[in-house]
């Protein structure tokens, strides 16, 4: 059986459930339309939470400038 490319299991990572083993709540993401809803819930929950958005892996990024990053 093939070996999955490292691109493919970056797509299965779910930060989200890793939350939830460790007792918070997770949220998922993955249409940009739900994100504005989705962290409204995870500010409104009364503990640890976190939200792990799906990006694409092709879409063009804009350059990152930061004074420290020379």
């Amino acid at each position: 059986m093939p070996r999955p490319s490292k691109q493919r299991l970056a797509q299965r990572r779910r930060y989200d459930k890793m939350m939830e083993a460790f007792g918070g709540k997770g949220f998922f993401v993955a249409d940009p339309k739900d994100l504005r809803g989705t962290l409204d819930a995870s500010m409104n929950h009364r503990g640890p939470a976190l939200v792990n958005v799906r990006i694409s892996q092709g879409s063009a990024r804009k350059p990152q400038e930061f004074r420290w990053h020379s």
